[in-house]
């Protein structure tokens, strides 16, 4: 990976060679994306089974989560299929973590928020607090429009699908600023993504 940054910031930039690298792995990943996209059209068709499963087994929630996964396996449907398109980026924000690691802490990509690079950095947290707002957005329309067929969860639980997009600007407030781009990138993909390939789902 050294090798292709190296040849990516010359030509792009180092900035430059962090963005086209998220591009390039969001794009691979877009085959799972959409299969977890299948997979939520999938399980809005069980819903109305799940919330009889939950209604059934409301006193024994073993019995009821049990239950639920037999019916998805039942219909071949994964639960976690949309976890796969985050869990697979980890091993790039790892690799891109050490290679920052490697050019060392000097370079504007290995510098921290506190470490003097402020403005820049500044820059970054705005976007990946706008991209979050818009992303929070879209979970409370989606959370109100599916709300008679799912009820979402109360107390934090029922706020968390409108909080999560915020834990990016948390996160990007630690890491290097190469993993800072990295996120903005990669969070203004998904949410591009998740307009386009959810048309035609509620919300």
């Amino acid at each position: 990976m050294h090798a292709i940054f190296t040849l990516l910031a010359t030509a792009l930039t180092p900035f430059g060679a962090v963005i086209a690298i998220t591009l390039a792995v969001r794009a691979a990943l877009h085959p799972l994306t959409r299969a977890a996209v299948r997979g939520e059209r999938a399980r809005m068709r069980l819903t109305p089974k799940l919330t009889e499963l939950r209604r059934r087994h409301v006193n024994d929630p073993v019995k009821a989560a049990e239950a639920s996964l037999a019916l998805h396996r039942a219909e071949g449907v994964s639960p976690f299929a949309g976890l796969l398109p985050v869990l697979a980026q980890a091993p790039v924000l790892i690799l891109l973590y050490r290679l920052v690691l490697a050019e060392g802490a000097g370079t504007l990509l290995g510098q921290h928020l506190l470490s003097g690079a402020a403005p820049m950095f500044g820059l970054l947290l705005v976007g990946l607090a706008v991209v979050a707002w818009l992303s929070s957005r879209r979970a409370a329309m989606l959370l109100r429009t599916n709300a008679a067929l799912n009820p979402p969860p109360a107390g934090v639980l029922g706020r968390l699908p409108r909080l999560l997009p915020y834990t990016t600007v948390v996160a990007a407030a630690f890491v290097p600023m190469a993993l800072a781009v990295y996120l903005l990138t990669s969070t203004s993909w998904t949410l591009v993504e998740n307009i386009l390939l959810r048309r035609g789902l509620p919300g």
